[in-house]
């Protein structure tokens, strides 16, 4: 009976001793570690374009500019934004120091001109003390909205290609301006050359495509190329074919990103309206079902849920339902830029974002019922924070910042 008595007093302990190891203290740190990871899972992110950029650097000393990244950052660590979309590349030109395309005119004087520091590196550095992740958001194909071919600079790639190309089929010229065409191997070249060197230049963690595929133009300048295609026993029409070649660089940018790290992301944030996209060539249904083309996409679901001819809600459901396969992540950019704002083209929801101030919120909470949400960016900084900032955005932000 004593063996017995002792053996309960042992196993009475050691019942105690694994309560003790698993304590109050510790299984709420191991909470706060797992909600910690949770938030940093999901995208909470802002564009941060070149019209901002060209505020905060154009003109200014590099000890200037530095107060300025600073100020943004504080901004979005505060108000718990923990990804920021940095414009690198929005015409044929480079709002950071490239060996590819000239600087852009939004960040000194005349395109092409020295500068004195690079913004990017700058931009980056700053953001990582803030545990902030900078993605470059490049346009891939628009050179200019000008279709003036004499206004770019001499070392602007377009015009050398210009210069050298006696068809013409490596840029696109039509009544919207100019853009490098998708179709063509020394067009490809340039783009791929510029996200190449921001891959090996910068400690960026992604790469990002806009919504600028081909140009909405009566008259695309496409036939020789096309015409080399059919007498090469090429069986695609000519809109198959044109979805085929923006699917092929998206491809070959995704497949570059990975050579340099699959942890590096590549992704496109398209038009939220399929139609859109379809007019553009941009074929977001296969780059989501198949792999090999994207890690994620964001439509940008700029829209009301008053919207007469796309709202929110039916807008994002059919986002939801587009079959995408498993290493696809579905994040949605959201139009901060309307806060406080008439829509003019919402029809009878026109009035929506001035009377309300609670749309980006609702929206947020409406997203976060699916399984297949990632997260979300906002379009852009400067209505969230700077000059264009409403009365409504500043309680949208305070609102977010609650959730």
């Amino acid at each position: 009976m004593k063996k017995l008595a002792v053996l309960f007093v042992a196993i009475f302990i050691l019942s105690l001793t694994s309560c003790v190891s698993s304590s109050p203290e510790k299984n709420l740190e191991t909470d706060i570690q797992a909600e910690v990871k949770v938030k940093r899972e999901e995208m909470r992110g802002v564009w941060l374009s070149f019209y901002e950029i060209s505020d905060m650097c154009k003109g200014k000393t590099e000890e200037e500019f530095t107060e300025n990244v600073k100020a943004v950052m504080v901004n979005l660590s505060n108000s718990k934004f923990n990804t920021v979309f940095y414009q690198a590349r929005c015409f044929s030109d480079a709002l950071y120091k490239s060996s590819v395309f000239p600087t852009s005119k939004y960040i000194v004087e005349t395109e092409g001109d020295e500068i004195a520091y690079d913004p990017l590196e700058i931009f980056i550095e700053i953001a990582s003390e803030y545990n902030i992740d900078v993605h470059a958001w490049v346009n891939p194909l628009r050179i200019s909205y000008e279709n003036n071919i004499s206004k770019l600079c001499k070392s602007n790639p377009a015009k050398i290609l210009y210069n050298e190309d006696e068809d013409l089929s490596s840029l696109i010229i039509c009544e919207k301006g100019l853009f490098y065409n998708p179709a063509d191997e020394e067009a490809r070249k340039v783009i791929l050359s510029g996200v190449r060197e921001l891959l090996e230049n910068y400690d960026i963690k992604g790469v990002q495509f806009d919504d600028y595929f081909y140009p909405e133009c009566d008259d695309i300048n496409d036939g020789v190329l096309y015409n080399v295609y059919k007498a090469n026993n090429g069986e695609m029409s000519l809109e198959e074919w044109r979805r085929s070649n923006v699917s092929s660089l998206v491809s070959s940018v995704y497949n570059l990103v990975k050579s340099y790290d699959e942890k590096l992301l590549f992704g496109v944030s398209p038009s939220a309206s399929f139609k859109k996209n379809e007019k553009i060539y941009a074929d977001v249904s296969l780059w989501c079902k198949e792999e090999g083309f994207v890690d994620y996409v964001m439509p940008q679901v700029y829209y009301g849920f008053e919207n007469e001819t796309m709202p929110f809600e039916k807008t994002v459901n059919e986002w939801l339902s587009v079959e995408k396969n498993e290493n696809v992540k579905l994040y949605f950019g959201l139009a901060f830029y309307k806060c406080g704002a008439i829509d003019e083209n919402a029809g009878s929801g026109k009035n929506e974002w001035k009377e309300n101030n609670d749309i980006i919120l609702r929206q947020y909470n409406y997203l976060k019922l699916s399984d297949s949400f990632s997260g979300v960016s906002l379009y852009s900084y400067s209505y969230c924070f700077g000059n264009n900032v409403t009365e409504n955005a500043k309680i949208e932000i305070e609102n977010l910042i609650e959730e």
